[in-house]
Parts: C-alpha cells; sequence; structure tokens
C-alpha cells in the first residue's frame, strides 16, 4: 500500500480512537491510546507513522500540482513550463 493511502487510513484509525494528531497534542490522562500505541500496534515505528501521515497531508495540499506536473510540456531550449503553473 503506498505510504499516502496508509496514512490517510491511519488518521481515520486514530480518529476512531480518539488520538489527536498534530503539533502540541498530548495525551497526559491516559483516556485514549497515543500515535505510538497505534503504530505498535500495526507494527511500525511512531515516526514511521507519522512520516506516512505528512506523506497523506502533502497530498492532500500539493496535489494537484503533482499530479499535474507530469503532464505539462517543457520547452526543451528554456526548459520552463509552458502555461500557468
Amino acid at each position: 500500500m503506498a505510504d499516502h493511502y496508509w496514512g490517510k487510513m491511519f488518521k481515520q484509525l486514530c480518529k476512531a480512537r480518539g488520538v489527536k494528531l498534530g503539533r502540541g497534542q498530548r495525551n497526559d490522562r491516559n483516556t485514549s491510546a497515543t500515535i505510538a500505541e497505534v503504530a505498535k500496534e500495526l507494527g511500525v515505528s511512531e515516526r514511521t507513522a507519522r512520516n506516512r501521515v505528512k506523506a497523506s497531508d502533502d497530498l492532500e495540499i500539493y496535489g494537484d500540482a503533482i499530479r499535474d506536473a507530469g503532464k505539462r510540456p517543457v520547452n526543451v531550449k528554456t526548459n520552463k513550463w509552458h502555461g500557468k503553473m
């Protein structure tokens, strides 16, 4: 499974378990699972899970540009894109 799909599914699983993703999110009261616990259940490290979530987030933000990058013709002489970015 591609990292960005895995990350998307991981975010959904975390949401279902009450785990908050994001910068500065803490779980001091042990009311829900942590990212590390969910990742361990899936057999990956917390770092791997976070990297895959970031890949998913990046695709949501930059997906159109990434998909369109291969479709835009390049002027061979100037090595610049034709059309708008």
